[in-house]
């Protein structure tokens, strides 16, 4: 049986740096479904794409990162994986994504290639589960 790689979406308001995680997303195996640099059309993609794993950055051109995750969590259904990626590592904003059931939090400055493997540990499970 022939499976899909994990689509993603990818929440950004930078465009130099949502191109980039574009580029290593897609270089790593999974495939970007849409980007937004806002909460209002991210919330409203999401609910239309059902991706398997969402990218969200804290701080957004209108709305916030906080936003997004408040809205998949009270959306029916298999919710998307929740990685924050993100500048804003402090603990508040850790502390915060957490309690909106973000599943991970990275620092963007750092922690890039973490996420990507977080990403690709998504389409081996379903590769084994579609297997």
């Amino acid at each position: 049986m022939k499976t899909q790689n994990p689509a993603v979406y990818v929440v950004e308001d930078s465009p130099i740096i949502r191109k980039l995680l574009i580029e290593l997303i897609e270089g790593s195996g999974a495939r970007v479904v849409g980007t937004a640099d806002t909460a209002k059309a991210a919330i409203a993609d999401i609910a239309a794409l059902h991706p398997d794993a969402v990218t969200i950055d804290i701080r957004l051109k209108a709305g916030t990162g906080f936003d997004v995750l408040e809205a998949i969590a009270i959306n029916e259904g298999d919710p998307p994986l929740r990685i924050v990626l993100t500048n804003y590592t402090t603990d508040p904003y850790r502390a915060a994504a957490k309690g909106l059931d973000a599943e991970y939090f990275f620092d963007k400055a750092t922690q890039v290639r973490e996420m990507l493997l977080v990403l690709a540990s998504l389409g081996d499970t379903q590769r084994a589960v579609a297997a």
